[in-house]
């Protein structure tokens, strides 16, 4: 969505170079990125990356730092020749090869430890065959019932839970649709050798000569 909105056409091409940029066995991982996150003036979550990503024909190694919701990207900059600098709003290639590193870092392990921690978090769950209790006043800022969230927030933690589980090689069918956040995380977290084999593919990363045109 960002890159089409960044460009005239539909934004393929550009996905595709970050994606081939991000493959470059010169580009470092996302751990050695900085990240924080941060709220905007909206209220909104968003994350802060700054990282290096290679030039595809030189040697040259790019200064990159970008702001993004779960939407939108709010700001960034880059040290290459098309990139933003102080307040210009440019979105180059780099910027989204930053930022797709955390895609795949996502559709790693990053998934699964995140959807792991909330099983262990959300009222009513089952770990190792007993049901999260209510919290007590010692641990409520611990523990979260489903049943306080509104519907709206109820409805975004369901599909970054859908996509999370995605992400981590589970199948998605309209029964796992219908299913409640505590009923998906169960599911999730009983479903272990589905995820070995995710992880097994997963192992092997894609040929960028098959990822589309540059």
């Amino acid at each position: 969505e960002i890159a089409s909105k960044s460009r005239l056409d539909s934004g393929y091409r550009v996905m595709c170079r970050a994606v081939r940029h991000n493959l470059d066995s010169k580009c470092p991982p996302v751990d050695e990125s900085s990240c924080e996150l941060v709220i905007d003036s909206k209220g909104e979550i968003g994350i802060r990356l700054g990282g290096k990503i290679p030039a595809s024909m030189k040697k040259n190694v790019y200064d990159t730092e970008l702001v993004c919701t779960a939407t939108e990207l709010l700001c960034c900059k880059c040290g290459c020749q098309s990139g933003s600098q102080d307040k210009q709003r440019i979105l180059c290639v780099h910027i989204l090869a930053e930022l797709y590193k955390l895609v795949r870092c996502m559709f790693g392990h990053r998934s699964e430890h995140i959807l792991l921690y909330l099983v262990s978090r959300v009222v009513g769950c089952t770990v190792d065959g007993v049901v999260n209790p209510a919290p007590s006043d010692n641990d409520e800022d611990w523990m979260w019932r489903v049943s306080d969230w509104s519907d709206d927030e109820y409805a975004s933690v369901k599909r970054s839970i859908i996509k999370m589980m995605s992400a981590a090689g589970e199948v998605i069918s309209d029964s796992t649709l219908n299913r409640s956040i505590v009923e998906l995380l169960d599911k999730f977290h009983t479903c272990t050798e589905q995820r070995k084999e995710w992880a097994q593919r997963c192992k092997v990363p894609p040929d960028p000569a098959q990822l589309g045109p540059i």
